[in-house]
């Protein structure tokens, strides 16, 4: 009796076994048919672990993907969704899933950071539907800024926290869009307006900026510097990639620290550049018929370990940020100067990126300024009576 249970238990394993087998050959079948690809069960098991990331934030309505939201990039095609004809093939097709992206248009795109978050179909931190029209009785606000700004140290950036802010008080019919980007300075601000921003007839542009502006600006040709143009030094780097040439020195000379690297010495020339891009940009979203603020971020200036290292070029540094706090107030435009109140901030140990308690004090004060300068156009275009 004991050995004929023995067979009997060892027939029900091999049964369960090849059920298994000739299910999973199946599935893979049907991937193959499908999808034109196989992919490992795991990841449909992680697919449906990551629905539930996206149940962070009930304050943001679920949105059709058919309009171009993803709230997906690269990390969907890994999760294996089915391919979208029309994806945008400078994120999709991009092999790596992580950094920086080449993108028309906006030169680099890909936000990034400690956390796994969405990116919309543009690469930008948002779920938001391209395709759809405007709603007139909406409330837009547009945020433009650099790795900070896009929640690079955030679980919610500071945009999710002051849309949070305003929809509760207001209603939901307020929008906060992220174009905030790891590695922008103000050129890249203002060409992303353009060629997005614009479209979605905000009707409030912010840009909390300062910091790459003057981390970069050490590192730009004189005619760049005279005329404002401070990109990211990243963008030489791909120099030798695009040509298959050895035209860049940056990858070398990176070795050798920052001090290599200095080509612009002239502190009035930053301060003259920064000055004239805001000028353009406030001019530009002033004509689209939106209003536009300055936010100057704040920097670490406590000890931390990611520290800009020593020498020339973390003089320059500090020195551009300290003339952009002192000259801010001065701009003849309408200015947030959080960088004042540094000592207020707490930072993820290096010289930028904040906590999320210090996030949301900066997503307070937008609040506050917004709600004391647009309350009665945030009502009149929400039909709320004041």
């Amino acid at each position: 009796m004991k050995k004929f249970l023995n067979y009997l238990l060892l027939f029900a394993l091999v049964v369960a076994i090849s059920e298994l087998l000739f299910g999973y050959a199946i599935f893979q079948k049907l991937n193959k048919d499908k999808q034109n690809n196989y992919y490992s069960s795991i990841y449909k098991v992680g697919r449906y672990l990551y629905v539930g990331y996206k149940m962070s934030f009930p304050y943001i309505e679920k949105l059709d993907n058919s309009g171009g939201v993803y709230p997906v990039n690269l990390k969907k095609k890994l999760l294996g969704s089915d391919y979208i004809v029309g994806d945008n093939i400078y994120i999709t097709k991009n092999p790596y899933k992580d950094g920086y992206k080449f993108h028309p248009f906006i030169d680099f795109t890909n936000a990034h950071g400690h956390h796994n978050f969405d990116n919309d179909f543009f690469g930008y931190r948002n779920r938001f539907d391209y395709g759809k029209a405007n709603d007139k009785n909406e409330f837009r606000i547009l945020m433009t800024g650099g790795s900070e700004c896009a929640g690079h140290s955030h679980n919610l950036p500071i945009s999710f926290l002051l849309e949070k802010n305003l929809r509760e008080h207001y209603s939901s019919q307020i929008r906060v869009l992220n174009f905030c980007m790891n590695g922008y300075t103000l050129p890249y601000e203002i060409q992303t307006f353009v060629h997005l921003g614009w479209t979605l007839e905000p009707h409030l542009v912010i840009s909390h900026t300062g910091w790459n502006d003057a981390f970069q600006f050490p590192f730009m040709p004189e005619t760049f510097g005279k005329l404002g143009l401070t990109y990211a030094l990243l963008q030489e780097e791909w120099m030798d990639i695009l040509y298959s040439l050895e035209t860049s020195e940056v990858f070398e000379l990176k070795k050798k620290g920052y001090d290599s690297l200095i080509r612009n010495y002239n502190q009035e020339m930053f301060i003259d550049s920064i000055k004239k891009t805001l000028k353009k940009y406030n001019k530009l979203v002033n004509s689209s018929g939106s209003d536009f603020l300055i936010g100057i971020q704040p920097w670490n200036t406590r000890p931390h370990t990611k520290a800009v290292p020593r020498g020339k070029f973390r003089e320059m540094l500090y020195a551009n940020v300290e003339m952009l706090k002192n000259q801010a107030d001065y701009f003849k435009m309408n200015v947030i100067n959080f960088a004042k109140n540094n000592a207020k901030y707490q930072f993820k140990d290096d010289s930028i990126h904040t906590t999320p308690a210090s996030a949301q004090l900066i997503a307070d004060e937008y609040f506050l300024y917004i709600k004391e300068n647009y309350n009665d156009k945030i009502a009149s275009i929400i039909n709320l009576e004041n």
